[in-house]
């Protein structure tokens, strides 16, 4: 009797000291519900987020800034080879300026033309010419700077001459006036004729050295006219020696240009313009009509020019907008910047048969112009946007939610299981 009330009381400390089960259960069962309420709230968070954000659908096209003014396709005339290439892209061109020469010429078994040999012989002559006339004209400076000093001495010496000369008729015009006053004393016998006789004998001396003077001074003058005419005439022989090998010197420069003439071609510029679109190199083989450069009229606003496959154009309408970047400036660090398309060309251009001025189109394409926002770009730095440079130009062709473009494929498949 005495042990029951013990064991029961061991019996209710153990189960006492045991965890209880049902709490358990409850802790569980309220987790459960608050990582039920949160899946559904993100559920519905990330339904919304697809619903609303809107995918655009885009394709890109190739393209090149260009002038919008007029333009001048500068093209190959026939089957020829560059020569020599004279301008490079975003150069400034007059009408008139020589672009670039073709060559049709023709090398023998060494790789020389045929007419190498006469140009040879034409810069040979040319080459003696140039070296007679040289030596001619330092033959005929020496000559004239002699002349020069001897006119120089004879100016000097008629200095001289007038100066003496000034001085001996100062003399002889007080002798004049001495020998009067004698006369007049001879004349009141105050004088006597031997001394009036010596005076007048001085006095004609003194007449004579004055004129001798006089004949000095004029063969002088006259010695200097020889030598101012020989100093002319040796000019104008030195001038006319010049103009004769000058012309000897252009009739070999256009023997030689015939002899060119004959073995290639000049493009020049048919008007004032920016060089742009420059797709050829010297040595390259040209065919019939491909297109080499364009002139574009300057101080006209830039457009951006995209080719545009066939499988899209039919997508696209004037007005529509379309985002360009360009190859010279990553849009990562610059950004794409917005046109809006102002034309569409109505019929296709097959690149096999005509050249454009932009790399890797396979397919027939279509001419797209678009009006530029703004002319320059932004980024670590800011530059101006120049005619010729390259671009990729995106076109949206379909605005979707994000839910509709992931469910897309799907949607398509069945439309062509139906």
């Amino acid at each position: 009797m005495s042990r029951e009330p013990a064991l029961f009381r061991q019996q209710v400390l153990l189960l006492q000291q045991q965890p209880s089960e049902r709490g358990t259960v409850i802790t569980q069962t309220l987790s459960l519900k608050w990582f039920s309420l949160a899946a559904a709230l993100l559920f519905l968070l990330l339904l919304y987020l697809l619903l609303m954000t809107r995918y655009k659908e885009t394709i890109q096209a190739r393209g090149v800034l260009q002038a919008a003014g007029s333009i001048q396709t500068v093209t190959a005339p026939a089957d020829l080879r560059l020569e020599k290439i004279l301008v490079s892209q975003g150069q400034q061109v007059s009408k008139g300026q020589t672009l670039a020469i073709l060559s049709r010429r023709l090398f023998d078994q060494q790789g020389r033309p045929y007419s190498w040999m006469e140009i040879r012989q034409l810069q040979q002559q040319r080459t003696l010419l140039e070296n007679e006339l040289r030596l001619s004209e330092q033959f005929k400076s020496a000559e004239l700077r002699q002349l020069q000093v001897q006119l120089q001495a004879r100016d000097k010496l008629l200095k001289a001459l007038y100066s003496d000369q000034q001085l001996a008729r100062e003399q002889m015009t007080l002798s004049q006036e001495q020998l009067d006053a004698m006369g007049t004393l001879l004349e009141q016998a105050l004088l006597s004729r031997a001394d009036y006789r010596r005076q007048r004998l001085a006095h004609l001396n003194i007449a004579r050295q004055f004129n001798e003077q006089s004949r000095d001074i004029e063969q002088l003058q006259q010695e200097i006219i020889r030598l101012q005419t020989q100093l002319e005439a040796l000019q104008l022989e030195k001038d006319l020696l010049r103009l004769k090998v000058e012309g000897q010197l252009e009739e070999l420069a256009f023997q030689r240009e015939q002899l060119l003439q004959q073995e290639s071609l000049t493009l020049v510029a048919e008007q004032d313009g920016v060089v742009t679109g420059v797709t050829v190199a010297a040595g390259e083989a040209l065919r019939a009509n491909q297109p080499l450069m364009q002139i574009h009229e300057p101080g006209s606003s830039l457009q951006a020019v995209a080719y545009v496959p066939s499988s899209v154009v039919g997508k696209l309408v004037p007005g529509q907008q379309l985002l360009l970047s360009f190859d010279a400036f990553s849009h990562m660090d610059y950004g794409r910047y917005p046109a809006r398309i102002e034309a569409i060309g109505r019929f296709p251009i097959d690149p096999r048969q005509q050249l454009l001025p932009v790399p890797a189109v396979n397919e027939p394409v279509f001419r797209l112009t678009a009006s530029l926002e703004q002319h320059y770009v932004q980024g670590p730095d800011i530059y101006p946007l120049q005619s010729g440079l390259l671009l990729s130009a995106d076109f949206v062709t379909a605005e979707l939610s994000l839910i509709g473009f992931i469910l897309k494929p799907v949607l398509d498949l069945r439309g062509r299981l139906g």
